[in-house]
């Protein structure tokens, strides 16, 4: 699946970045921001969303084991919850054929059209996406109505104390309360405020600085929303390098190591793959 890697797929890219990069921790950039310490040559941060129950079992001790500190976006609506959204309930409810037809019905009044036959994967994907850009009060509704769907999979998200577990070995950044675009939001503010105050009522931690945007989808207004709040690291959806000047705040382009673009027929990272992506990417001040 796009977001989802093997052990053996994220240990070679691990050895990949450290052959070809300067690994580094939050720290080195507040450190260069704040006081202009000279960071290494290409330096590479490992960021990993949301907070997956996966982020404390797999890949804390890998990333351990390669002294790499990762920085975590979490979802803090999500802790302690079965799954991260109403979208992964529903899309999860259809692949195991649980999704009963009084749902599918339910969905359809509030989205005031029909939703009659959920086979594919592109049905149940079109819905999501219908669902999606409603309004805010047709999301809402749809979310609780999803939310009642009964799954029998196991937790997959962090609870309280496995966040502050993972916590050795990981920085922590907020991502939002609810996993909702804040392009769509109707408060913004609050949502970025909330998110962090959260954050820190979780992990007794000062409140975090860094901030990654649900979705990957911004704009000029909530980049400076986050500025004013308090963020002085803002990671965007842009896939690109970028280019660090010392100021007050920085603002970051991101890549997805989607297992399907690197891997040969065997699963296995294609260094030659990774590296003529990589090495292709523009680099940006943002």
């Amino acid at each position: 699946m796009e977001w989802t890697v093997t052990e053996e797929f994220f240990r070679d890219c691990l050895i990949f970045i450290k052959k070809h990069y300067s690994v580094i921790g939050l720290d080195a950039i507040q450190n260069f921001l704040e006081n202009g310490a000279a960071l290494p040559d290409y330096p590479l941060l490992v960021t990993f969303d949301d907070g997956w129950l996966d982020n404390l079992e797999y890949a804390l001790p890998i990333t351990q084991q390669y002294s790499i500190r990762p920085l975590l976006f979490v979802t803090t609506g999500a802790i302690g919850k079965p799954m991260l959204s109403w979208q992964e309930v529903l899309y999860s409810a259809w692949r195991i054929r649980a999704l009963p037809a009084d749902v599918l019905q339910q969905l359809a009044q509030i989205l005031q059209q029909p939703v009659d036959n959920v086979d594919s994967e592109n049905d149940v994907r079109v819905l999501i996406r219908t669902i999606q850009h409603s309004s805010e009060s047709v999301r809402e509704a749809a979310a609780e109505i999803c939310y009642t769907l009964a799954l029998p999979h196991p937790v997959q998200m962090l609870n309280r104390e496995q966040l502050n577990d993972l916590a050795s070995g990981f920085d922590l950044g907020a991502h939002g309360v609810r996993h909702e675009r804040l392009t769509q939001s109707s408060d913004p503010a609050a949502e970025l405020q909330l998110a962090r105050e959260q954050l820190q009522e979780l992990t007794g931690q000062s409140l975090p600085i860094s901030k990654a945007f649900p979705h990957g989808r911004q704009n000029d207004s909530l980049i400076q929303l986050a500025k004013d709040i308090g963020y002085t690291m803002i990671f965007t959806g842009s896939r690109c390098h970028t280019r660090l000047k010392q100021q007050s705040h920085a603002i970051f382009g991101r890549h997805n190591m989607n297992q399907l673009m690197f891997q040969d027929a065997r699963g296995r990272l294609r260094p030659d793959l990774l590296a003529m992506y990589l090495f292709r990417q523009p680099i940006k001040e943002l």
